[in-house]
């Protein structure tokens, strides 16, 4: 029994445990236990009928059974409590916004067990605190999504009703708050006001819908605009009254939230007096208006919107009038319809003006800083239009002109162009002042983010859509001043290509000049250039061709000064040029015409300022070669009056020396200026005085000649070759100093003499300037001493020692001979020998050798009269060996021949034929009887009438050379001279042939000297 008893306790407290109760005694109970815990049970009261059951089955053990029975309802009951609870929290987790469901699960939960424990009673009151608040917030969201739709279709009144609605939200929760009779009674006040002045604004705007929007004829013009005006302001008014109430309504219900953490701790503000605020005025961050006020706001917004649309109708058609006038350009009348669009867009303005005042008045209003927000784009643009009225009406004004400024007349001017242009410019800046430009509104509001459990943390005041849209009103007017600003750009372009082709004419007349003016300044200067540089010209020079280099420094002076001055002037009026082109608006100078003239002046300056710098340049050229030829001038002139000084006293070498100077000096000049006048009086000057010194050089020369060949002839009588040999090569060089070219066959004649002597001389004899002198002298030395040595031996009778030296001597002399075969001083010391030792046979050998040196003189005269001069030696008075040795002297053309009778008359015959032939006195004739003396002294030199008449006529005559030849052939001649030092030998003689074939330049000293020099080099 006791194990029994035992085992029924645990089963029942298993059962009070797995209903997760704990039981309470309920001590002092007098009725039946467990009849009122069924009471109990019916009532929901099940804790109440478990501590009962309990309290039976201790008292009597035995009503176990009775008490299980009950306690199993119990248990069923709080099984289906238990899987309603686990399905509100799968509810909450899976679907948090399914706020209905939860609802039905939390009533389900109530109607099972109406007085579930504390705890479990306090979970699912916050359970349903949350459920109802995202109930309630749905439904928030709701109301305020079709008061937006409403409110975008036009259902003002039925919008309000909508936001009416949601009034009653959270007003039960409010009042199981308990704040307080005060606390509750003034809330429900102000929502009760707050029901007063929806109605009234109901009926409010039902009264502006009635009278807006109107008809464009019932404003067709600014006195019934006006009018109609007038009509609406004292319902704005109205209305705007019932919109202060709301406001004020909504403000003090926000200052009876504040004092709720005072009245509840647990709470930061109660959700009934802030859904009530967000309904009466809308969320604080709306993009568009919400709420009974945003209601009203939207309806004002729209219909007084209606009015200003009807009225920008009107407005469009004055417009369009106007713009149909600007585009026909019949000025005047576009002018009237401008300024009457400004008029009406003014009263426009006085409508919007009013509409902006009241919801100013009302800037606590969360949609307000919206509606002012959208309203400023179409205000600025009102106030616009009434300027661009008034702009365009200016505009028109100014255009009137258009036409005749645009014109390009036939003969335009560059100064009546540019003033067109930029009246155009004064046109355009009209233009572009009308302000067409749309404004930028930003909005810089953060929505705010509704969080997703926490119902503390949820802001109403978070719109889900986005309701902003375009103001029509905006979009109208800008629409309108699109269109204008297409216009306006049509005509400023139309403005701008005008400048433009004002401005390419104007340049185009402007640039021609200076292009002109450049273009020939630079021919100017590379004429300059050229006569600075040298102009090759072609010349004849006797017959001949020369190409010259002339250089023209004075032509090109002038021509230089007036490049200089005149471009001068042209850079200041190019400057003046660039700066009006600079001065052109940007858009305009834009032009890739305008562009290209602009890029032509800066490349006209820089050619400009190359070319002022190339004038410079050349300027100083210019003057530095005349300031070079004025001192050549000076410095030739001033040479040659020291040239006439030295003539005057016949220091001929010094006169010349300076006239050589002179001449180059004079040649300088010109190659630094060439003139033909001035080359002419240089040529004139330089010549007679040249003329002059040649005159009494010739009369020097000849005098000199003279003397040197009478000198000479002596010497040669005597013997002196060497010296006669100088003398008349003197001579002959002094001849050459005034005839060049020219042989003097007296000079000639003896030259040859002489020199054919010398030649046999030097084969007889060893002189010191012999290549074998220092050789043979010493064998000869040797050969003398033995010589003598062996004769005083002989003289001693020691014969065989004379013998011994004699042969050693004679040895000697064979040496000498071996090398100087004619050694006359060697073989007569042989002689001399051979005489020595045998007398004799000597005497013999001598005549044999004598009559052997006569019979060769025909065929080898020179070995024939070697051997007679050298037997003459020993035997001088030998018969017949001084007339035979005279004879081949004559032979040999070393000793004149005498002179016979025959001679003398034929020599005498030709003086008086010179005499006769030179009678004429002509250059030609002179020069023939010089011809005929010169064969007379040939004939017979020592004709002495002969000599003295070919020294007076070669006087006559005058020197074959000249001190100077033209300027041409000079430079010519500098040229080759140049060459010459450079190397180029066959250029410089290629030149020189060329000079030569002039006569003038045959005679030219310097010339015949640079042709031998050549001819050297050439080996010619």
């Amino acid at each position: 029994m006791p194990q029994l008893r035992s085992r029924k306790t645990l089963i029942f407290l298993f059962l009070l445990l797995g209903a997760g109760q704990a039981m309470v005694y309920a001590a002092g109970a007098r009725e039946d236990p467990v009849r009122q815990a069924a009471v109990h049970i019916e009532e929901q009261r099940y804790n109440e009928a478990l501590q009962l059951l309990a309290q039976a089955v201790q008292d009597d053990p035995d009503r176990i059974w009775e008490a299980a029975r009950l306690i199993q309802g119990i248990s069923q009951a709080r099984s289906e409590y238990n899987d309603q609870w686990r399905q509100l929290i799968q509810s909450l987790r899976d679907e948090p916004d399914n706020s209905a469901q939860a609802l039905e699960i939390i009533q389900r939960m109530e109607q099972i067990d109406r007085f579930p424990n504390p705890r479990t009673t306090q979970q699912v009151r916050d359970a349903r605190r949350t459920v109802r608040f995202r109930f309630n917030q749905t439904e928030f969201q709701e109301i305020m999504q079709d008061g937006a739709e409403l409110l975008a279709g036009g259902e003002y009144i039925a919008a309000i009703d909508r936001y009416a609605s949601g009034f009653p939200l959270f007003r039960e929760e409010f009042l199981e708050e308990q704040y307080g009779n005060i606390f509750e009674n003034r809330v429900l006040g102000l929502s009760s006001r707050l029901d007063s002045a929806t109605s009234a604004m109901r009926s409010a705007v039902g009264g502006l819908e009635a009278e807006l929007p109107v008809g464009t004829d019932q404003i067709a013009d600014t006195v019934r605009l006006q009018q109609q005006i007038d009509q609406v302001m004292p319902l704005l008014d109205e209305l705007q009254e019932i919109r202060n109430e709301v406001v004020t309504v909504a403000g003090e219900l926000d200052e009876q939230n504040d004092l709720v953490p005072q009245l509840n701790e647990e709470l930061d503000q109660d959700w009934y007096l802030v859904f009530l605020n967000r309904f009466a005025l809308g969320r604080r961050d709306a993009e568009a208006p919400e709420g009974v006020a945003g209601a009203a706001a939207q309806a004002t917004v729209d219909l007084v919107g209606g009015m200003v649309d009807q009225a920008l109708e009107v407005a469009e058609g004055i417009r369009t009038q106007a713009l149909a006038a600007f585009d026909s350009e019949a000025w005047d009348t576009a002018i009237d319809r401008w300024n009457t669009l400004s008029s009406y867009g003014q009263l426009i303005e006085t409508l919007d003006d009013r509409f902006f005042e009241l919801h100013q008045a009302t800037g606590e209003l969360p949609d307000t800083s919206r509606i002012l927000a959208q309203r400023q784009p179409l205000r600025a643009r009102l106030a616009r239009l009434q300027q661009q009225g008034d702009d365009m009406a200016g505009l028109s004004a100014a255009l009137t002109d258009f036409s005749q400024l645009a014109q390009i007349p036939a003969e335009p001017l560059p100064v009546n162009l540019a003033d067109n242009a930029g009246q155009l410019e004064a046109v355009r800046t009209l233009l572009r002042g009308i302000d067409t430009g749309p404004e930028t509104v930003t909005d810089d509001s953060d929505p705010a983010v509704l969080p997703a459990v926490d119902p503390d943390a949820v802001s109403v005041d978070t719109a889900e859509t986005d309701t902003t849209a375009s103001d029509p009103h905006t979009v109208r007017v800008l629409a309108y001043q699109q269109d204008l600003e297409l216009r306006l750009q049509d005509w400023d372009e139309r403005l701008r290509m005008a400048q433009i082709e004002l401005y390419r004419t104007a340049a185009a007349i402007r640039e021609l000049p200076f292009r002109t003016a450049i273009s020939g300044w630079e021919d100017d200067l590379q004429l300059s250039e050229q006569e600075l540089t040298g102009i090759d010209e072609v010349t004849v020079e006797e017959g001949a061709e020369i190409t010259v280099t002339r250089r023209y420094p004075q032509d090109a002076l002038p021509r230089l000064q007036q490049v200089r001055d005149s471009s001068q002037a042209t850079a200041l009026q190019l400057q003046q040029y660039q700066a009006f082109l600079a001065a052109i608006p940007a858009d305009v100078a834009a032009d890739t015409r305008l562009e290209q003239y602009i890029a032509e002046a800066a490349q006209l300056a820089e050619q400009l300022a190359a070319l002022q710098a190339r004038t410079a340049a050349l300027l100083a050229d210019a003057e530095e070669a005349i300031a070079l030829a004025d001192q050549a001038d000076t410095q030739g002139r001033q040479l040659l009056a020291a040239a006439r000084a030295q003539l005057a006293q016949r220091n001929v070498d010094q006169a010349r020396s300076l006239l050589d100077q002179a001449d180059s000096q004079f040649f300088d000049a010109l190659d630094y200026r060439y003139d033909q006048d001035v080359r002419e009086e240089y040529q004139q000057l330089t010549s007679v005085l040249g003329e002059q010194i040649i005159e009494t050089q010739t009369v020097i020369v000849i005098e000199q000649v003279r003397e040197r060949i009478t000198r000479g002839r002596s010497l040669f009588q005597q013997d002196d070759f060497f010296a006669a040999e100088q003398v008349l090569q003197e001579a002959q060089d002094l001849w050459e100093t005034v005839n060049p070219g020219e042989p003097n066959p007296e000079i000639r004649n003896w030259l040859g003499l002489v020199r054919a002597a010398l030649n046999l001389q030097t084969n007889r004899e060893i002189t010191e300037e012999s290549p074998l002198y220092f050789t043979l002298v010493p064998f000869l030395n040797r050969a003398k001493d033995q010589f003598q040595q062996g004769i005083a031996a002989l003289d001693r009778g020691n014969r065989d020692q004379a013998e011994q030296l004699l042969a050693r001597s004679d040895d000697n002399l064979n040496a000498v001979i071996s090398a100087q075969p004619f050694n006359q001083e060697a073989r007569v010391l042989q002689l001399r020998i051979q005489q020595r030792l045998d007398p004799a046979e000597f005497q013999q050998t001598f005549e044999a050798r004598v009559q052997d040196a006569l019979q060769r003189r025909a065929t080898e005269p020179e070995n024939a009269l070697a051997d007679l001069q050298d037997l003459a030696t020993l035997q001088p008075d030998y018969p017949g060996i001084d007339q035979a040795i005279f004879q081949l002297e004559i032979t040999l053309g070393i000793r004149q021949a005498p002179i016979d009778r025959t001679a003398e008359i034929q020599s005498n015959n030709l003086v008086q034929r010179a005499r006769q032939v030179a009678a004429g006195g002509t250059r030609e004739q002179l020069q023939a009887a010089v011809g005929l003396l010169e064969e007379a002294i040939e004939i017979n030199p020592e004709n002495q009438e002969a000599v003295a008449l070919l020294d007076q006529y070669r006087i006559s005559i005058g020197g074959q050379v000249t001190t100077s030849i033209s300027f041409e052939a000079q430079q010519r001649f500098r040229q080759a001279e140049n060459l010459f030092v450079q190397g180029d030998i066959a250029a410089s003689y290629a030149i020189v042939q060329q000079l030569l074939q002039s006569p003038q330049n045959q005679r030219y000293t310097p010339l015949i000297n640079l042709q031998r020099r050549l001819e050297t080099r050439l080996g010619i």
